[in-house]
């Protein structure tokens, strides 16, 4: 069952990234305390995640912040928002039916897997962490804030399932020989 309040944090492969994701999502979490906000972290399996919580001085997590251990499929069905960077698994988190906020990065200029889309889909631009807090905020404001977030990433996932390049005669014939 999905949680309008489960946020969850898909960690990219690399571990700079990750480092800088967890450090902004550390913040977030004790700005957020108090909004029953839930942020649970799905590590990468390719990163070594204790190593981050130990350069980030995260012996004990805040009380709204969890790592959760289930297949990347499990957490996103539970979660209504996902907050990433630099990983492909933003298309999951479309897929499964969430809304996505693409934290900006200040030490990579490529970190946002759905920014292909933009022209389309402005609400995939990357955010700071400032914009995605005030946009949470907002939505605890009032709900009729989230509809623009959850219609435009509704016709994305419908875009992604249907195929972004169906194969048809028009499109296979952008690759005929004269």
């Amino acid at each position: 069952i999905r949680n309008k309040n489960n946020i969850a944090i898909t960690l990219p492969p690399n571990k700079e990234s990750a480092f800088e994701l967890m450090s902004k999502v550390k913040k977030l979490c004790y700005e957020l305390e108090n909004k029953n906000y839930n942020f649970i972290i799905q590590p990468h399996p390719n990163l070594n995640f204790s190593k981050i919580l130990s350069l980030l001085e995260l012996k004990k997590l805040p009380k709204n912040l969890s790592i959760s251990n289930e297949k990347i499929h499990e957490l996103l069905r539970k979660c209504f928002f996902n907050i990433s960077m630099s990983t492909g698994a933003a298309y999951d988190a479309v897929l499964c039916g969430n809304i996505v906020f693409n934290l900006e990065s200040e030490l990579e200029l490529a970190n946002n897997y759905l920014d292909i889309f933009d022209d389309n889909f402005p609400l995939v631009n990357s955010l700071s962490i400032e914009s995605i807090r005030n946009i949470l905020l907002k939505f605890k404001q009032d709900s009729k804030n989230i509809a623009n977030y959850i219609e435009e990433f509704h016709r994305l996932r419908n875009y992604l399932i249907k195929g972004m390049n169906v194969v048809n005669d028009l499109h296979l014939s952008k690759f005929k020989l004269d």
